[in-house]
């Protein structure tokens, strides 16, 4: 069980150091609950799903290439 919680806390140590990641976090969060909501506001509103999907596609990759130092040296 240490080890679980071992791991835990370098993720979240890791999660607050890099932007790629903090954005991924919002993303896994906005996706939970546009799940519990339910697909009623996807079906109402597809577009705005979809581009909002794209926007986090972007910033992900824009993040990512801009990216030049390892999290162990921050």
């Amino acid at each position: 069980m240490s080890k679980v919680f071992e791991f835990v806390g370098l993720v979240l140590s890791k999660a607050f150091k890099s932007k790629t990641l903090i954005v991924g976090w919002l993303t896994l969060v906005a996706s939970t609950l546009t799940l519990w909501s339910g697909s009623e506001v996807v079906a109402q509103y597809p577009q705005v799903v979809a581009a909002l999907g794209t926007v986090l596609g972007v910033v992900t990759l824009v993040l990512r290439y801009a990216t030049t130092l390892p999290l162990s040296d921050k």
